[in-house]
C-alpha cells in the first residue's frame, strides 16, 4: 500500500515550520519541510498540497504559484500580500495563525479535491 502524496511546506522561520509540522504530523499528514523555494522546486511535483508562506521573496512565491498551477495550495499570508490575485485551489490564511487554522485549510482543500 502507497502512502499518500505528501503536504510540501515552505516556510522561512524556522520556528513558524516547526510548529506547522509538527501540527500536520499530529493530524496524520506526511510533510516534507523547506526553508525555501529552492530547496522545495523538485519536490513539489510530488506534492499533494503546498503551505507556501506569504513572508518569501515575491519572486518565489509567484514562481511556486506558476509551477505549482493545478496544485492545492494554502498561502500563510502577511498582510501585505494582496499581489496574489485569488484562484480557485488557493486558499489564504493571515497571520497570525494557529496550527487548527492550517489543519482546517488542508481538510477544506482535500474536501473540494
Amino acid at each position: 500500500m502507497s502512502s499518500p502524496p505528501p503536504v510540501v511546506t515552505i516556510v522561512k522561520d524556522e520556528a513558524l515550520l516547526r510548529s506547522l509540522v509538527f501540527a500536520m504530523e499530529a493530524h496524520g499528514y506526511q510533510v516534507e519541510q523547506f526553508g525555501s523555494w529552492i530547496a522545495a522546486k523538485e519536490r513539489s511535483s510530488v506534492a499533494e498540497i503546498l503551505v507556501l508562506d506569504g513572508s518569501l521573496p515575491a519572486m518565489d512565491i509567484e514562481e511556486c504559484l506558476v509551477l505549482a498551477a493545478g496544485k492545492r495550495v494554502v498561502l500563510l499570508a502577511d498582510e501585505d500580500i494582496d499581489r496574489v490575485r485569488p484562484r480557485q485551489n488557493i486558499l489564504v490564511l493571515h497571520k497570525p495563525l494557529s496550527g487548527s487554522d492550517v489543519i482546517a485549510a488542508l481538510a477544506a482543500l482535500r474536501s473540494n479535491a
